[in-house]
């Protein structure tokens, strides 16, 4: 397995985090302020924590599938690892 070096996701599992925090706090709105706190606040609060997610879900699979970070790259029948293997033409 390929080791990164170093975090290229900015924000990784922070960003992940700040989102569980954005919908506590919407949760919490909305137990204390009832349904006056659904539009436009909890709305827009979940719009933001729906945004952290998607954009830290996309830099993860640029890291797997891009960088190839956490992959075993398994030999090929002719003995090269998949990262070493020469380039044929078309």
């Amino acid at each position: 397995m390929r080791k990164s070096a170093g975090s290229t996701t900015p924000g990784g599992t922070p960003a992940a985090t700040s989102s569980w925090l954005i919908e506590l706090y919407s949760w919490y709105a909305r137990y204390t302020q009832g349904a006056a706190a659904v539009v436009p606040k909890g709305l827009i609060l979940s719009l933001i924590a729906v945004c952290i997610l998607g954009f830290t879900g996309w830099k993860g699979w640029e890291m797997v599938y891009r960088g190839r970070v956490g992959i075993a790259d398994a030999p090929d029948p002719y003995g090269h690892r998949a990262s070493e293997s020469p380039r044929r033409a078309a």
